[in-house]
């Protein structure tokens, strides 16, 4: 398996989530000229909407709407993202070769257990990761991400921080619409409320929120340049 560098990797349980909770930034990123992509764990097959061919396809456009470079499809299990070491060998193997230095998993959704179950897969993966005496199936070398983030997908949470998205709203609403088999109309209205409600905070049009397991580290005081 050959190296390939990517910047940004955002991981989802299923295709669509990703732009979900986090198409605006992914745009932002695409802007600036950053290597993104995303991996999706498992194909949806258990989904009463679309069939898994469907929502690859979906997907391909999708990314192609925000400017991704890679977007991975594993066969995980619908339904059964359990932390078993096969299915953190799929994941190790996926950041080593990617080499990312942002990841970006799912924060918890009371009404979404999947969501869970991802964000728990890449954490041991991320950490495993780095580890160099640890042997995934390809011997790619170890790689230690810099930065963990959780976008958000339910309705009301309260983020750790939050990202301007006014300027790719129309991007992340296309992508969405992308997903004709299983993204209906109430479905989108619902996370542009969210994006409403998170930018009127920050009196911005739009953002994205997002949670970090670690504290975030400011580089300068607040107010220190007037």
């Amino acid at each position: 398996m050959s190296l390939e560098k990517l910047d940004i990797l955002a991981f989802g349980t299923h295709p669509g989530d990703v732009e979900y909770g986090m198409g605006g930034t992914l745009a932002r990123y695409a802007d600036k000229q950053i290597r993104t992509g995303i991996c999706d764990l498992t194909e949806a097959e258990l989904s009463s909407e679309g069939t898994v061919a469907e929502r690859k396809k979906e997907a391909t456009a999708a990314s192609e709407v925000l400017g991704v470079n890679k977007r991975i499809f594993l066969d995980l299990p619908d339904r059964g993202l359990f932390v078993t070491a096969s299915y953190l060998d799929r994941l190790i193997s996926v950041i080593r070769k990617y080499r990312p230095e942002v990841v970006y998993c799912p924060a918890d959704n009371p009404d979404h257990p999947d969501f869970e179950s991802c964000a728990n897969l890449v954490k041991e993966a991320v950490y495993s990761a780095g580890i160099h005496k640890y042997e995934d199936s390809f011997r790619l070398p170890a790689h230690s991400v810099h930065h963990v983030y959780q976008y958000i997908t339910a309705p009301f949470q309260k983020p750790d921080m939050i990202l301007d998205i006014s300027g790719t709203i129309s991007r992340k609403e296309e992508s969405l619409r992308a997903y004709h088999s299983c993204m209906n109309h109430a479905y989108i209205d619902l996370a542009f409320t969210r994006e409403q409600l998170a930018g009127k905070a920050a009196g911005l049009a739009f953002a994205e929120g997002f949670k970090s397991p670690k504290p975030i580290e400011l580089n300068e005081l607040p107010g220190e340049h007037k």
